[in-house]
Order: structure tokens, then sequence, then C-alpha cells
């Protein structure tokens, strides 16, 4: 657990460094690179170590982002989630999951033409910390989850970067898009390829199926798919923000009725 606290110790002083860059300065600059270069390199540390705790399972043990309250539990069975639906684009598949964790195919702008679009999932409420072991942590999962799913081979889980992480992906995957350092964009796309992140949540079922969107002007005009996506303003930036803050999603409905439904942006898991 040492070893595990000392990763994130680092994460936490490098994700410092970069939120002052950010806070005092209208654009990322050359001498900003290096800060974010060491925030994300803590960064990918942190979640490698974080993603072998899912070992503990085999020792009837809970990994931290389970007792944290970071876990995402999807069910990927195959054809699920809309893919008849809305098109064959749109893949849910284990092909698609795996197309997913590579992060060359974003790098290589082919996130439209393989379909690897954000996916629904549970946002895993550990009731207040409760559940210390496998056995209760799979009685609760199956009162929480959509139609009582059994965990099984097919079961994908990810967790999640800590909100105060979410915040500063934010502040360089979107206030500073437009910033004319090559250098930067070059590293910003490349975390982007690599992170997996919130896109929307909500404290219960979103009641909503995928919805097909045109984005992009002219010759740039792609057609997109996005679930729990209203075309509600208000309520959409709601659910942006929950995706951000998460956490608070669990205090808002604590009981087994709240399915805390949280869209995801699967990249490395």
């Amino acid at each position: 657990m040492e070893r595990i606290n000392q990763y994130k110790v680092d994460l936490e002083e490098s994700r410092k460094q970069v939120i002052e860059r950010c806070n005092r300065k209208a654009e990322i600059e050359e001498e900003d690179i290096k800060s974010i270069e060491k925030y994300f390199s803590d960064y990918k540390k942190w979640k490698e170590d974080d993603n072998k705790q899912l070992n503990l399972f085999s020792e009837n043990k809970l990994p931290i982002s389970i007792l944290e309250g970071r876990m995402t539990i999807r069910e990927n069975k195959e054809g699920s989630n809309g893919v008849t639906s809305v098109g064959s684009k749109y893949d849910t598949t284990k092909k698609g999951m795996d197309a997913r964790k590579n992060p060359q195919n974003y790098l290589d702008n082919k996130k439209h033409d393989l379909g690897l679009y954000p996916l629904s999932a549970i946002l895993f409420n550990p009731k207040d910390i409760k559940v210390k072991t496998l056995e209760e942590f799979v009685n609760l999962y199956k009162q929480q989850s959509f139609q009582g799913a059994e965990l099984s081979s097919t079961t994908i889980f990810c967790s999640l970067p800590y909100p105060e992480d979410l915040k500063v992906l934010y502040e360089l995957f979107r206030v500073h898009k437009d910033d004319k350092n090559k250098n930067f964009q070059i590293l910003r796309k490349e975390m982007k390829a690599s992170i997996s992140r919130p896109d929307l949540g909500s404290d219960d079922d979103m009641m909503i199926h995928m919805k097909k969107l045109t984005r992009g002007k002219g010759s740039n005009k792609k057609e997109t798919y996005k679930y729990g996506w209203t075309g509600n303003e208000e309520i959409d930036e709601k659910r942006r923000e929950k995706a951000i803050n998460y956490m608070n999603i669990h205090s808002e409905k604590l009981s087994v009725e709240g399915n805390n439904e949280i869209t995801v942006k699967y990249r490395e898991y």
C-alpha cells in the first residue's frame, strides 16, 4: 500500500504544478511542456498500478478504486447497447473494446471510422465504503446494476481518474484546445488518446438511447454517436458536470435504486 501511496503523492505534486501554470497563463507555452509531460508520466505510472489492483479479486480483496468509488462496470455482451439500431459503425463488441485500448487508433484519427464512441457503464457505489470483500461487492453490484446483471468474462472494469485530474484534463483538452504551441498540441492529442475518462454522468438511469449527431462543416462534416445526450442544453451541461464531479453522484443517491449511470470515453484501461 505504501508504494501505491507514493504514486498518488507524485501525481498530486505534478498535478499541482500543472494547475498553477494553467491558472496564470492564457496559453500553454514551451516552458510549460515539461510540467505537463511530468504530469502525464506520473499519471500513467499511477494508472498502471491502479489497474494492477484488479488482481486482488483472486485473493477475495477489493481494489482501492472500488473502495474509493472510482470504478465503472460494463456488461459488454456482443451486439449490445444499440449496434443494430444506430448502425454498425458504433462498435460495442470485444473487438471494438480492444480497439479503444489502442491509442494509435485515435492518433491516426480512426475513431469515427471504427466507431469508437463513448459507452454507458455503471459507476459502482460502495455505499459509504461498507463493501469489504469480493462476495459483498458481487452481491451489491447485482442490486445496483441494470436488470440485475451478473459479473462474467465479458464484464469490463475501468477505474476513473480522480475528479481533481478530470479538472486538469478539462483545462488541457477543452480550454486550451486552440492554443498555438505545436508541441503542446502533440502532447495533448497523445493524452486524449490514452486516458480513459467519463463523458456524461447521472445519479440514475439516463433513460435515453444512442443518438446520431452531425459534427463539423463542409468537408470536415462527420457523423458521430452519443449515448446520454438529450439535445437539451441545460440537462446535457448538468450531465457533463456530473461526469467531472462524479463523486457527488454517490452522495446524491446512496440507495440501491440509484443506478449511477455514466458514459465513459474508453481508452487504455
